[in-house]
This record gives structure tokens, C-alpha cells and sequence, in this order.
């Protein structure tokens, strides 16, 4: 589709996982879901800049994060001139990848080198690639289904805290989940009733969506993120191998 720049919604959330076996902080405009692929930005630019002072583990240590957030909006603040799509950023391995999608890659290539010779003491390189698809950012950028609910897990908890709750106090947490057909429904059912849940309910929805069974469970559990992020997968992994899908989960703010 084509897509007028100023229109372009900004919805950005990391999430932690391994690129190569290596440790990686993925960060993305999750906005761009509803308008990728854009027609016209048919080629993907990828900056690779050698950070100087990178943790053990090749992220980015704390002294050197401001000056990687000044590098990339300098860039970023550039190549969005020519109205090129700022789809992600990549920490691994002593590394900082931008990932920006556009129309002129010869002339954003050109902006890359005027931003970033305003850093000489940083090593970059730049890769020009077609993708008219915009593959990478749905098969690389894109998180699995496990980090996806741990980054809406973050979202609930950060809310949570807001709050004042007290995350470690034990409380009812409800959980919705859909299936395809009632005989996966039930199956799933007994899996977790063995895993202590309550069925709060089971029932057919009468609309157009694929899966119209909902199964609604509840547990008592505390809200600590690992501990959220353990069993929202458990509940992921049983809806995933019976056709269905996980759809988040909410609970009384505690205190």
C-alpha cells in the first residue's frame, strides 16, 4: 500500500532474545503491522555500528548508551527526510544495527554517511538489500508468540505498579484463550484443570472469527514478571499445540 509519512504511527517496545546463539535486544515500531509492506519503500538500508564499549555480552553498557541514542537519532532524524521507514534497531554482539526501510537507497545512503561522519571515532558499515515484502521485518524484527506475550506481560505489570501494586502478594489471575473447534476447547480444558486452574467459563461466541471458543481460567499466582512470563508460556504452549491461541491476561490490583 502506499503510505503518506505524516501518518505513520509510532508503537515501540523491546524485547529481549538471542540472534546466532548470541544475547540481542530487539526493538521495533509494532504501528508498522498495519501498513507493511509500504509499495514504494521497496528497498531495506542496514547500518551496523561497532560500539566502543560493549557489556560481556555484547550489549550496550551504560556509559555508552547515550552516545548510540545520539548516533542513531542522527541518523534516523536524516534518512526520515527523504521520508524513509525507521522499522527497528538490533544490540548484539558489540553491535548497534538500524533497519530503515526506503524509496531512494542510493540518497539515504549518501544522508547515512553526512550523519554519521559527525562520529569519526565510531566503525560502521551500510548494506542495501531489496525487499519488497518487507521479510525482515515480519521474519527477523518481528518477536515469536513467547516473546510477544512477555513484552504485553511487561505492559500489564508496568500498569500494575503504577498502581502501587505489590507484585510478589499472591491474587486471582484470569487468563482468555481461544480454539478453533469445541473438542480442542475441551482438551485444553483438562490440561489445565491438572495445572490447578479454575474454568471460569467455556462458550461458543457467535461471531465470524476463526476460533469461536473462548475458555476463560483463573489461578492464584503472584504478578512477579519471570514468574508471569513462566506460566503465560506454559498457557501459550497448550493453546499453540491444540490450534488455538493465548489472549492475555488481567487481574485486581493488589496492595
Amino acid at each position: 500500500m502506499k503510505q503518506n509519512f505524516n501518518e505513520i504511527k509510532q508503537n515501540w517496545n523491546f524485547y529481549m532474545c538471542t540472534v546466532d546463539e548470541k544475547a540481542a535486544s530487539i526493538r521495533l515500531n509494532f504501528a508498522l503491522t498495519e501498513i507493511a509492506p509500504v509499495e514504494d519503500c521497496t528497498h531495506r538500508l542496514t547500518i551496523f555500528i561497532k560500539m566502543n564499549n560493549p557489556t560481556e555480552d555484547g550489549l550496550s553498557s551504560n556509559e555508552e548508551y547515550p552516545i548510540l541514542c545520539d548516533i542513531e537519532d542522527e541518523v534516523v532524524d536524516r534518512l526520515e527526510t527523504l521520508e524513509d521507514i525507521f522499522a527497528g534497531t538490533v544490540k548484539t554482539q558489540g553491535r548497534l544495527e538500524l533497519y530503515l526501510f526506503t524509496k531512494n537507497p542510493e540518497k539515504s545512503e549518501e544522508l547515512c554517511k553526512e550523519a554519521l561522519a559527525k562520529f569519526p571515532d565510531y566503525l560502521w558499515k551500510t548494506y542495501i538489500d531489496e525487499d519488497k515484502e518487507w521479510d525482515f521485518y515480519y521474519n527477523f524484527l518481528y518477536p515469536d508468540v513467547y516473546s510477544y506475550q512477555a513484552i504485553m506481560n511487561r505492559s500489564v505489570i508496568e500498569n500494575l505498579l503504577k498502581n502501587e501494586d505489590k507484585l510478589e502478594k499472591e491474587r486471582e489471575i484470569d487468563h482468555w484463550l481461544y480454539f478453533k473447534t469445541e473438542e480442542n476447547a475441551n482438551l485444553a480444558i483438562k490440561k489445565f484443570e491438572e495445572l490447578g486452574y479454575e474454568i471460569l467459563s467455556s462458550k461458543k461466541l457467535e461471531d465470524k472469527s476463526e476460533h469461536k471458543y473462548q475458555v476463560n481460567i483463573s489461578r492464584v499466582d503472584n504478578a512477579i514478571y519471570a514468574h508471569v512470563n513462566e506460566i503465560v508460556w506454559e498457557l501459550v504452549e497448550i493453546a499453540e499445540s491444540l490450534d488455538g491461541y493465548y489472549d492475555g491476561w488481567g487481574c485486581n490490583i493488589t496492595k
